[in-house]
């Protein structure tokens, strides 16, 4: 895997799914010249963002889509990977996963978020799945029928994170991170030297 170098800065919109509005907005936001709209996957909070996500790519060109973020609580990896591989169809390529810990979906419903190795299991299932490949489920051999190895473009994981251990286990999963540290430069500067050290391990 491995995290992939930017090309060129990009300017995104993070926007709750408004169901009768999403799609409208999303090609407002591309003519506006933002290259990715990313919709929170927190079922409380707001509507569900799959559908919404799918309609917005129907109505956009070059858009980036996907979520920001989902979680390992609230979905099973298989039915993630199946909204996933659905949005980079209909979106010709365009789809990116933004997942972290799962704090307000899980804590909504009265549950805890996911641990650093649960998470870490679940986008590993997530990017097996979305490759075509055999995951094994307990004692049950799971894939995606309707996905053939390699057929599917690689839909980018973004992971959200906080901690020391979520940064150096994004540097070993995850093909882009996001920090979620707060604006201070300080804090910023911690990140990435946490970043830059596991990677160079």
């Amino acid at each position: 895997m491995g995290l992939r170098a930017m090309s060129r800065l990009e300017i995104g919109m993070v926007m709750e799914p408004s169901p009768g509005y999403t799609a409208k907005l999303a090609a407002e936001i591309e003519a506006m010249g933002f290259d990715a709209l990313v919709c929170p996957d927190t079922q409380c909070l707001s509507p569900d963002p799959w559908g919404q996500l799918s309609l917005a790519a129907a109505q956009t060109k070059r858009l980036f889509l996907g979520t920001g973020v989902t979680n390992p609580c609230t979905r099973d990896s298989s039915v993630t990977a199946g909204a996933l591989a659905t949005l980079q169809l209909e979106s010709g390529g365009r789809a990116r996963c933004g997942i972290g810990r799962g704090d307000s979906s899980a804590a909504h419903i009265g549950q805890r978020n996911a641990t650093t190795l649960e998470l870490r299991t679940y986008i590993e299932q997530l990017q097996a799945y979305l490759r075509g490949e055999v995951v094994m489920r307990a004692k049950t051999s799971s894939r995606m029928r309707w996905i053939q190895p390699g057929e599917l473009p690689t839909v980018p994981i973004d992971l959200a994170c906080t901690g020391p251990a979520t940064i150096r286990m994004a540097a070993d999963v995850a093909d882009r991170v996001s920090f979620a540290v707060g604006s201070a430069p300080e804090r910023i500067v911690w990140a990435l030297e946490t970043l830059n050290a596991r990677l160079a391990e």
